[in-house]
């Protein structure tokens, strides 16, 4: 999918929720507004999904793309799209900590080995939504439930499965951005 701008994507359908649910838009902006989200990387391998700088910001738009698409579609299933939103933008937050730019490649960090992204991720979800009272208490454990359940199995490295709606179409959308990305740079990479 092609933004053009990713983040400026994001903070427009950030926007979208200041007059209805202002909670919603304070809690995006932590992670908008953080200067490494727009720059980093999507993972730390050039043949892995989104690598490279800026493949976060453009994952995430994907993700939170086609979540509020199928989520539209599943309204009258009573999917909360502020949870959906904020599931779907903070999902890979963690992956700021996982990688490291050096020498202009990007390489996995002891934080991925130890830690991994989907820990990190609840951890900065949490951290964020703590400085906005009102989200912490509507969509706390909703949202950190489909980060944590976002890989869909402990095999694949989730410790929980989905178990709601919203974080079924995380799961799925999260992997459509990722294959489909896989398949470009796969096809690349054969033809060269």
């Amino acid at each position: 999918m092609n933004f053009g701008d990713p983040l400026k994507y994001l903070e427009s359908v950030a926007e979208d929720f200041f007059a209805t649910n202002i909670c919603v838009y304070e809690t995006a902006n932590i992670l908008l507004k953080d200067e490494r989200f727009n720059f980093w990387s999507g993972s730390s391998l050039p043949h892995q999904h989104h690598y490279g700088t800026r493949g976060l910001v453009q994952h995430t738009a994907e993700t939170v793309n086609l979540c509020l698409s199928i989520g539209m579609k599943y309204e009258w299933e009573g999917i909360s799209y502020p949870v959906l939103f904020l599931a779907s933008l903070f999902h890979d937050s963690g992956k700021m900590y996982d990688y490291e730019c050096v020498n202009g490649f990007w390489q996995g960090t002891e934080h991925k080995r130890m830690i991994h992204h989907i820990s990190r991720s609840g951890i900065y979800w949490n951290d964020a939504v703590k400085t906005v009272p009102d989200a912490y208490e509507m969509y706390f454990e909703q949202v950190l439930h489909c980060i944590l359940s976002h890989h869909t199995s402990r095999i694949q490295g989730s410790p929980v499965a989905p178990k709601s709606r919203e974080a079924w179409i995380l799961t799925l959308c999260d992997n459509i951005s990722a294959r489909i990305n896989d398949a470009d740079t796969n096809d690349l990479l054969k033809n060269k």
